[in-house]
């Protein structure tokens, strides 16, 4: 077959939309007004609508669950085994690998993810070690989750005193970076306290940051590199009963809110004036604990810049075996993965705007879905870069634009 070679800009434009996805979920309980969080339904973000239900939490796991008891102040103990436990108020959605990743409350050390794409939707688990408030429970339970725009899923804790990252390939891996460091601006409203900044959801910018929205109606920004949480203000326009636990960025760009026990409908919210508006006109929604989408804020604004940079028009060739991500790149480092191609040995070549090459990396391909660090001894200049893979053959089989911030 012909392949069609598109010039950049054009496929700028394309690759703008299609970055932004439709799908979205939310966790709820199993009917209208319930605060049981155990089922993980999708929902039309921009009416506030239930499309259909995913996945009941109720399922046992499968796969053999380490055992975990927990001693709240009751004495009570927990050690659930169904997937959603005593039901979840942190979910992401990674579009790369059409995983919904979530965290059972009162199941410390524990993230699980459920495959879209596999019809059983057997439930995995991913199991690492986390220190407990065996005093307060609710302290150490993981309600902020999300994939950032470096792949990466990033979770906190209530208290803000664990802030997790953990890879999405098939060898997943948690790692704990510490707590969240209150910014020396933040004054009274510190990031760990209890009464203003516990609780909500947590979304991701195309840039590399991280925002939390509280359930107490209050905002955060995050840089993962130096875990330092920034108090941005309180929201405006939300009604006082409105406890927004729930936050995902929709397909049109918008930040939308969802409240804990508010069914007269959801929110967004513009972080810039930190104003926030009614969704539509809908007036009967699922109150939900959690949000999630693939959609990262800000990106249009990225994708618009991205049309303006571009002065030469090489041909793109697009190839659903090999991707190039994050676009754009924030840390320095540009992953190039094999999602579907064949084993073998390949080129990768760095070039600039004028198409000049700036280096070359051959690398040898053994299992699909690996994935190649490209500069990652020292960091590009900011701007544009074009990135080709070459087969055994000497033949292009791959080109994309990356952009470096």
């Amino acid at each position: 077959m012909k392949k069609r070679f598109l010039p950049l800009a054009l496929l700028a434009v394309i690759s703008a939309n299609a970055q932004q996805s439709e799908k979205a979920f939310a966790l709820t309980d199993g009917n209208k007004g319930g605060y049981h969080w155990d089922q993980v339904r999708e929902v039309n973000l921009k009416t506030g609508e239930i499309k259909s239900t995913i996945f009941d939490g109720k399922t046992p796991m499968e796969s053999k669950v380490v055992p975990i008891n927990m001693q709240s102040r009751t004495g009570a103990v927990y050690a659930p085994t169904n997937t959603l436990g005593n039901g979840a108020a942190a979910l992401a959605f990674d579009k790369k690998n059409d995983r919904l990743y979530f965290a059972p409350m009162f199941t410390g050390g524990s993230i699980r993810y459920i495959n879209l794409s596999d019809k059983t939707m057997t439930p995995h688990e991913i199991t690492f070690d986390q220190k407990l408030n065996e005093v307060d429970m609710e302290a150490t339970n993981l309600t902020r989750m999300v994939i950032g725009a470096d792949g990466n899923g990033y979770a906190v804790t209530n208290d803000g005193n664990t802030f997790l990252r953990f890879g999405t390939g098939k060898k997943a891996q948690v790692e704990n970076l510490g707590g969240l460091i209150d910014d020396t601006k933040n004054g009274a409203v510190s990031i760990h306290n209890r009464c203003s900044s516990w609780g909500g959801d947590m979304i991701a910018d195309a840039y590399g940051k991280l925002y939390i929205i509280t359930m107490r109606q209050n905002v955060f920004s995050v840089d993962p590199s130096t875990r330092i949480a920034t108090y941005m203000g309180a929201i405006q326009g939300l009604p006082a009963e409105f406890a927004a636990n729930g936050a995902a960025v929709n397909a049109d760009g918008e930040l939308v809110l969802s409240g804990a026990a508010y069914t007269k409908g959801y929110f967004t919210l513009d972080l810039k004036t930190m104003q926030a508006k009614p969704l539509g006109t809908n007036v009967d929604v699922f109150n939900a604990s959690d949000l999630a989408t693939s959609n990262l804020y800000g990106q249009k604004e990225v994708d618009n810049s991205l049309n303006k940079m571009i002065t030469i028009a090489p041909a793109e060739i697009s190839n659903e075996a090999i991707s190039v991500f994050p676009n754009p790149v924030t840390n320095g480092r540009i992953l190039i993965s094999f999602d579907k191609a064949e084993a073998g040995n390949y080129t990768i070549e760095l070039a600039d705007q004028a198409a000049k090459a700036i280096s070359r990396k051959q690398v040898t391909v053994n299992t699909k879905g690996q994935t190649i660090a490209l500069n990652a001894e020292s960091k590009l200049a900011k701007g544009m870069y074009f990135i080709r893979v070459i087969d055994a053959n000497k033949k292009s089989i791959f080109a994309s634009r990356v952009v470096v911030q």
